[in-house]
């Protein structure tokens, strides 16, 4: 229960800076880059929720590194850990603190567990450059909501929290299933109850990112 009290609490802190700033900015681009970079401090390491693409997947499928291996070659790993193994979308940035503006941009890129742990401080340098450039950056930002603020051609985009597995997914939706989230999108009344946390978004229909918040339905304070 803890856990899940945590992820409302993130959720509502998403919600007021999309209402205070108007969230438009996020997007990716495969960049080459070869400056020195460091770990990002806050970011959300590499969450999988449920059948949603997880960091790694995103550099695979978007930047065509399937079969990469771990990019740092300056900071030694023992033996033992998984070095040189690509199992994670390192968030990196160049700035020595490890910090990234709110609303700024990051880099992704394939490195082991061992080399993206939260106590790596060190400079990585790298040969490889192939990369994802992330922009419109949020701290501890979940998986689900960076996700969801992607630009799509589904009109609505759905922000649920899947109490099966305690974990917040996201899904764009048609406007005909929007009408009828229960039926259209969760089909079983036992599954529409285990996702009754919800938020649902509009889109822009010139640009295609979110525009505005037409329903919500989260747990009071």
């Amino acid at each position: 229960m803890k856990k899940k009290i945590n992820h409302i609490k993130r959720v509502r802190t998403f919600l007021e800076k999309f209402e205070d700033v108007r969230l438009f900015s996020t997007g990716f681009e495969v960049v080459d880059f070869a400056g020195d970079l460091y770990n990002v401090r806050g970011s959300t390491g590499d969450p999988i929720p449920g059948d949603a693409d997880s960091w790694k997947d995103l550099l695979e499928d978007e930047a065509d590194l399937t079969g990469a291996e771990c990019y740092v070659t300056n900071v030694t790993a023992p033996g033992e850990s998984s070095h040189p193994e690509f199992r994670v979308g390192g968030h990196m940035t160049p700035n020595e603190d490890g910090n990234v503006p709110e609303g700024g941009d990051c880099y992704l890129m394939p490195l082991c567990s061992w080399h993206n742990h939260h106590t790596r401080e060190e400079r990585f340098e790298h040969s490889e450059i192939r990369m994802l450039r992330l922009t419109g950056y949020m701290q501890d930002e979940l998986f689900a909501t960076f996700a969801l603020r992607l630009p799509s051609p589904s009109p609505f985009a759905l922000l649920y929290f899947d109490e099966a597995c305690s974990q917040w997914k996201e899904r764009n939706i048609t406007k005909e299933q929007s009408k009828d989230i229960d039926k259209r999108v969760f089909g079983r009344k036992k599954r529409a109850a285990q996702c009754k946390n919800r938020v649902l978004f509009e889109r822009a229909d010139d640009n295609r990112f979110l525009i505005s918040i037409t329903e919500t339905n989260l747990p009071k304070d």
